[in-house]
Formats: C-alpha cells, sequence, structure tokens
C-alpha cells in the first residue's frame, strides 16, 4: 500500500520538547506520543518554514512559519 501527502501535510521539521515529538507539516503541527507515535493533538494553521526554522530550549520551543514567529 503506498501512502500519498499533499504538500500540505508533508513533513517539514521534527523537534522534541517535553518529553514530546512534534512533526511539523507547512500549515499543522502535531504533537506525537513518542512510545507508540499516536498523534495526541494536531494545531491547524500553525506550520514550520523548514528543520532550520524550529528550535528547542530548555523553557520552550520557538518556530517560524511564512507569517509568524511562534514560542510554544
Amino acid at each position: 500500500m503506498k501512502l500519498l501527502l499533499s504538500d500540505e501535510l508533508s513533513p517539514v521539521a521534527l523537534s522534541f520538547f517535553n518529553n514530546r515529538v512534534y512533526a511539523f507539516s507547512n500549515n499543522s503541527m502535531f504533537r506525537i506520543e513518542p512510545n507508540n507515535f499516536s498523534i495526541e493533538h494536531t494545531y491547524e494553521g500553525v506550520g514550520c518554514i523548514g528543520k532550520n526554522s524550529v528550535v528547542s530550549f530548555d523553557m520552550g520551543m520557538a518556530w517560524a512559519d511564512y507569517n509568524n514567529i511562534y514560542l510554544f
């Protein structure tokens, strides 16, 4: 079986913060539970430009899309 993703859902970046994996597409962010890789929450309309535009640090995570800069 072949899974096709639209450009809007294609992954552009991954980050790890607060014991969770965050996957970014151009228009969405997905919070993933790392033990069973289930998607816990989908944030629509909050994407990321690419792998070099997201950073995790002790107090949070920051990233940029084409319209804003976010702090989580």
